[in-house]
């Protein structure tokens, strides 16, 4: 869509190249980009370009920041929630406590904070040492706090795809189940 300014008059050409000219015409196209993203594109002294990116949560995928006052559809996806799995014959009692474990150099250890969720899970593993090895991979800790969400750890992808897909696998049986 285009937006002109001719003779003081802000006109909209659609994208077949038809004029907008009537208030109500362009209320009804702008409308349409109601909750969309939208690129603006300054053309000349008279002509803009607004370019539909598409819906909001699509265009922009910016993602979900879950926290104690999150809209309660979401605590059940958050790596603090309590939501067992196991991943290679080891229990997890959360997706918060597989991060925090890697934190942990004796198995022993490891198991213990596996075990937990939630903020028990990040205390529990606070001071650890800066590297481990999970598995028989070296896993170095770059900076002081352990997130899925940034480059902070050198352990292989690997790790992160396999936890996920034993959560799926645990939540599709928990479905099956009732």
């Amino acid at each position: 869509m285009k937006v002109s300014v001719k003779n003081g008059q802000i006109i909209l050409v659609d994208d077949v190249g038809a004029e907008i000219r009537t208030g109500q015409a362009i209320m009804a196209a702008l409308r349409a980009l109601d909750g969309h993203e939208i690129d603006v594109q300054v053309r000349s002294e008279v002509c803009i370009v607004l370019e539909d990116l598409g819906p909001r949560e699509e265009a922009c995928r910016e993602p979900i920041n879950i926290t104690r006052n999150a809209d309660r559809r979401y605590v059940a996806i958050s790596n603090l929630y309590p939501t067992p799995f196991a991943l290679d014959d080891e229990l997890y009692g959360s997706v918060e406590g597989f991060w925090q474990s890697l934190k942990c150099g004796s198995v022993a250890r490891r198991r213990q904070v596996a075990a937990l969720s939630g903020t028990d899970a990040k205390k529990a593993a606070a001071k650890a040492p800066l590297a481990a090895t999970f598995d028989g991979i070296w896993v170095k800790r770059s900076e002081p706090e352990l997130t899925p969400i940034g480059p902070l750890w050198s352990a292989p992808a690997q790790l992160n795809s396999n936890r996920i897909r034993a959560r799926v696998k645990h939540c599709l049986q928990q479905e099956i189940a009732h």
